[in-house]
């Protein structure tokens, strides 16, 4: 009875282990190169799967089992069998066309996606040197494509060379074929789409030189500074930029982007502005005034010294001229050199008498200017090497009023 009693329970326990096992184990949803479809993965369960791009199902087999131990199975139902069944055999790599024009794939290239091969070209024709090696693509196509292997010699084609641009890798300049080209940086395409045609007289339907134009560039300089050496300065781009020794940099501007119209984004001149020091120093040495206090409080007082020196001299005037001889004419005396400084030879042509007791002299083409009275007279003039006023004059009795011919003849004995 124990023993029977045993057996029964080491097979309840086999079977217990297995039910549980059958529960917990599953497969993945991931094969190589594929997936389950609907997230199936349960021991026991059909599910059909599909293949990545580039990739092709098994031709017998298109639904999988999961089996208990975990790994994929073919369906029974697919009618297939096969001792050496892998998994890895579900999807496999499509295969890229072979035929190369005017030349043939290396004999150990497997032409299927994933491959890189060589390539060969017929008597005749040349390997295009910007092409080492081919690339079978998931799309089952070759990179770059295999009409683009073995060229005519250049004799034989259109040009090559695009001014400030170039020509696609792929392209065939061969009569008939249409190319792509792209323009170097700085540069746009005058045409829209980018594309030249290669005409039976080998030349292409465009002036290659026409293709690329310029952009409008972007001012190199600012305001007391520079844009960065590094940027091209065409429409569109971000550059940044410095300021020259004496002049502080914008905090609030960093970057600057050029414009179509050929303009950065933000005012230049609000770049870079002046440091306290080259403010000072252009203050001090301009001739034309700043609006800043100092240097109104400093040209107010050189007025008010201006006026009060000018002031004091003729003062000092009017007390000497007011001398007079013991006859009742005036003596004038000497004129202090703090006053007036003679700059040049005098230059007397012109001598009036005023009611006999008044005589000045005037310079060539000058107003004579006189202050008619019983004191003074003082002469000025804006005569180009003059002194700024005359000095007045001194007579005797004898000669006063001198006359013309003494004053030209002696004009050091009647001017001090």
């Amino acid at each position: 009875m124990f023993i029977f009693s045993k057996n029964r329970l080491i097979h309840f326990l086999l079977m217990w282990i297995l039910s549980i096992r059958s529960v917990t184990t599953s497969c993945d949803i991931h094969i190589p190169h594929g997936d389950m479809t609907g997230w199936c993965k349960t021991v026991g369960q059909p599910c059909p799967y599909s293949c990545h791009e580039g990739y092709k199902e098994h031709d017998l087999v298109s639904w999988l089992k999961c089996s208990t131990s975990g790994q994929w199975v073919p369906w029974l139902q697919s009618h297939f069998y096969d001792a050496n069944f892998s998994v890895e055999d579900l999807c496999t790599p499509k295969p890229c066309p072979t035929t190369v024009s005017k030349g043939t794939l290396s004999t150990d290239c497997k032409a299927v996606v994933g491959s890189i091969c060589n390539f060969s070209c017929e008597v005749g024709y040349v390997r295009n040197i910007s092409v080492s090696e081919l690339t079978c693509q998931t799309s089952t196509e070759w990179s770059p494509d295999l009409r683009s292997l073995c060229l005519r010699p250049d004799g034989l084609q259109c040009p090559y060379a695009v001014p400030k641009g170039y020509l696609n890798l792929a392209c065939i300049r061969e009569p008939g074929y249409t190319c792509n080209f792209v323009c170097n940086k700085g540069y746009q395409s005058s045409i829209s789409p980018s594309k030249i045609t290669c005409g039976s007289n080998l030349k292409w339907n465009y002036d290659l030189g026409s293709l690329c134009k310029g952009n409008r560039l972007c001012p190199d300089k600012v305001h007391g500074g520079y844009i960065n050496w590094k940027c091209n300065r065409i429409p569109q781009e971000s550059c940044t930029y410095d300021c020259y020794q004496g002049y502080l940099k914008n905090s609030s501007i960093t970057w600057l982007t050029c414009q179509e119209n050929g303009l950065w984004d933000v005012d230049a001149n609000s770049l870079c502005t002046e440091s306290e020091a080259i403010y000072s120093l252009k203050a001090t040495t301009s001739t034309v005034p700043r609006n800043d206090l100092s240097i109104v409080g400093i040209a107010v007082g050189g007025c008010i010294i201006g006026t009060i020196l000018v002031t004091v001299c003729v003062v000092l005037i009017i007390q000497r001229s007011s001398l007079r001889t013991s006859h009742g004419r005036r003596l004038f005396g000497h004129v202090s050199s703090r006053c007036m400084q003679p700059t040049g030879q005098y230059d007397t042509s012109i001598v009036q008498n005023h009611n006999t007791n008044i005589t000045g002299v005037a310079a060539p083409n000058e107003p004579y200017v006189h202050s008619f009275d019983s004191r003074i007279d003082i002469i000025s003039s804006k005569y180009s090497g003059l002194p700024p006023s005359y000095s007045q004059i001194q007579v005797t009795s004898k000669e006063y009023p001198p006359t013309y011919e003494q004053v030209v003849a002696n004009p050091t004995r009647f001017f001090l």
